[in-house]
Formats: structure tokens, sequence, C-alpha cells
């Protein structure tokens, strides 16, 4: 074990100094951001109260800047109210984008909604809007290569969704069956699936596997059935 005199002096102006940079950082960010910096014990029931006020009685309000150039400048805000008694805090700005920072904001967004795999691609189908259909059904591939004798191999995923105000009715409330089947131009099918899904949900996705389409087509089939009949 060292001894006290191994150890060495506390450096006390130095800690002080840097506690005291912290604190005037993170007061400088409390103001620039309408926040509030409780740095010390004293300062805890002030803050409380400011709270309360805070949440008891406020108007939010939000700010679109009529300057469309993407210069990255930072630019003031200043807000002003006819309406005595009332208390106004405001950012003290903001930094408008830079044309880059809007060209990968524009890419990430359109990343964002291109579907990342096929499972993904057959989940947005569902989206579409398709009013008066009890059972919605979407579908996805992915090519494998040429199959024997033409066309192609494809892997098939499918989802398949009952209408809100179908699956709300009493046959539907133990869940229900839903199969798939993917078949050729001329009837013949080329693959069969079906799963069940419990009471409470609506929808069933299907992972119908490898099909290999001699004509180069295929369609996909559902039939749903509640599992209390009809």
């Amino acid at each position: 074990m060292p001894t006290p005199s191994e150890i060495g002096p506390v450096r006390l102006p130095t800690d002080t100094a840097v506690r005291g940079k912290r604190v005037d950082m993170l007061q400088s960010l409390a103001v620039n951001t309408d926040g509030l910096a409780i740095t010390g014990a004293s300062d805890v029931e002030n803050g409380l109260h400011r709270i309360v006020d805070d949440l008891s009685s406020y108007y939010l309000l939000g700010y679109s800047s009529t300057n469309p150039v993407p210069d990255g400048k930072f630019r003031k805000i200043q807000v002003r109210v006819l309406r005595a008694d009332v208390n106004v805090r405001a950012r003290k700005g903001y930094r408008a984008p830079t044309r880059d920072e809007l060209l990968r904001s524009d890419a990430s967004e359109r990343a964002a909604r291109t579907p990342k795999s096929p499972v993904d691609a057959a989940m947005a189908e569902l989206n579409v809007d398709k009013p008066n259909s009890p059972l919605r059904v979407g579908a996805a591939y992915a090519p494998l290569g040429p199959a024997e004798g033409g066309g192609g191999r494809v892997h098939v995923w499918a989802m398949a969704e009952i209408d809100p105000m179908i699956a709300r009715r009493g046959e539907w409330i133990g869940g229900g069956t839903v199969e798939l089947s993917v078949t050729a131009r001329d009837g013949q099918t080329l693959a069969r699936r079906s799963v069940t899904f419990p009471g409470g949900e609506r929808s069933a996705s299907v992972d119908l596997g490898e099909v290999a389409a001699a004509e180069g087509e295929a369609v996909v089939h559902a039939t749903a059935r509640a599992t209390g009949g009809g």
C-alpha cells in the first residue's frame, strides 16, 4: 500500500477549474436550447417550480423559415408578443443546412422507402389502399436463375391480410388459417403453403420457397378461413 507521501498532492485549483468549465458549458447549452441547467443542490427547488409552471399553461409555437438558401449559416430568431404578462422563451436561432446535408437527407429518405429485402417488398404491397377487399395479398420474389425447359426459378414470399372490419367479426376472434398457392399460367400448382394465425392477429407471412415457372409467369392465390367457421 502506498503511503500518503507517495500519492502526491491533490490539485484542487485544477479540479475546480475543470468543474467550473463544465458548469459553464452546461449553462450555455441550456440557454441556447431553452433548457434548464440545475448545477447545484440549492437550484433544485427553483428548477422544479419552473418545470411545474411551464407544464401548467403554455403555448408551443413552431417556426418555418421563408429563406430556402442552403448556406449552412446561423440565422437568428427573435420572438415578440403584444400581450401583457406573457413570458416568452425561444431559441436564439438555428443553423441552416448545407446543400450536401440536404442531398444526404433526401438520399436517406429514399433509402428508407426502398424495400431492403423481398419480404419488405411484399409487406409494402399491403400498404396500398384497397377498399372493400376482404383479403389483401402481396407477393415478392427473388430471381435464382434459369429453369430447366425455359423460364426461370424464383424464391417467392407472400403476405395475406384480413380486412380490419372482417377481422372484428365473431368468427375471427379465435384467429384463422391462410392458404397460399402459386400456379403456372396453365393452372399447374407450383407451390402451396398454409399458416395459422392466432386470435387478435389478422395477417400472416408465408415463405413459399423456390418456384420454377417454365413459361416465366406465375400467379399467387390466397384463401382465408376463420377458426370459427365461415
